[in-house]
């Protein structure tokens, strides 16, 4: 699982890039890859199916985010 933090229209959000690798889904309700962590460490979950638990329906175009270099540092 790749996750990757970017700038929305929003604010800063969170998501998950597809097999293709051209779209990421986007995790609900997160902003950071260092909170969701610390969120999950301490529900004792896994922070792969805290993130699995948290995809919509949302998803945006990977290619334009890195285009309009909206992607984020890593943590």
């Amino acid at each position: 699982m790749r996750l990757v933090q970017f700038e929305s229209e929003s604010g800063r959000s969170l998501g998950v890039v597809d097999v293709s690798g051209n779209r990421l889904s986007v995790v609900q309700g997160a902003e950071r890859v260092y909170d969701l962590a610390l969120e999950a460490a301490r529900a004792g979950q896994g922070l792969e199916s805290l993130v699995t638990a948290r995809l919509g329906g949302e998803t945006v175009s990977y290619d334009a985010l890195l285009a309009e270099s909206r992607v984020l540092p890593p943590l």
